[in-house]
């Protein structure tokens, strides 16, 4: 992790410095070096307790802009990467995954709601190209353990939306 990110976590918790810095345990002045130092080099302690909190706020974004997302690029996508991207919505709502293969889905999930990847969305046909092979990435690595029924979970929503 580097200052910019720590800087933009800061920020995205809506804290100062001197909170960030209570909440993780450090000095002030060593939040006020990493932020100035992109080159950042964090304890392993320091640096764990950081990505928690990141990751606790990647899952955040996820719950609250997965939905919107989804209808506003229904029209867009192929009903197949529809089904996957909804299924591991669903796996990582449903809680029954291993930590590891959580932050695969959120990190999957946050690149696929984020406006900000290497194929910007707009640029049609391309733009959804790096998000389909992130999902897919994600969906070969966790094979078995997307479920029938998250798919079906994920039809069912889509069948409900292209009703709207």
């Amino acid at each position: 992790m580097i200052g910019e990110d720590i800087a933009a976590l800061r920020k995205q918790l809506n804290m100062t410095q001197e909170k960030f810095a209570t909440t993780f345990d450090v000095h002030v002045q060593q939040v006020r070096r990493w932020e100035q130092n992109s080159k950042t080099v964090l304890r392993k302690s320091s640096e764990n307790k950081i990505m928690v909190a990141k990751t606790s706020t990647d899952e955040k974004m996820v719950k609250n802009e997965f939905f919107n997302k989804m209808t506003s690029s229904f029209s867009r996508l192929q009903d197949s990467f529809m089904i996957d991207v909804v299924s591991l919505f669903y796996l990582f709502s449903a809680g029954k995954v291993p930590v590891k293969s959580s932050l695969l889905i959120v990190g999957a999930l946050v690149y696929f709601i984020s406006p900000i990847d290497m194929i910007p969305d707009f640029l049609i046909p391309l733009g959804f190209t790096d998000d389909i092979a992130v999902v897919a990435g994600v969906i070969t690595k966790l094979g078995s353990d997307i479920k029938p029924k998250y798919k079906q979970q994920a039809k069912e929503w889509l069948d409900s939306q292209s009703q709207k």
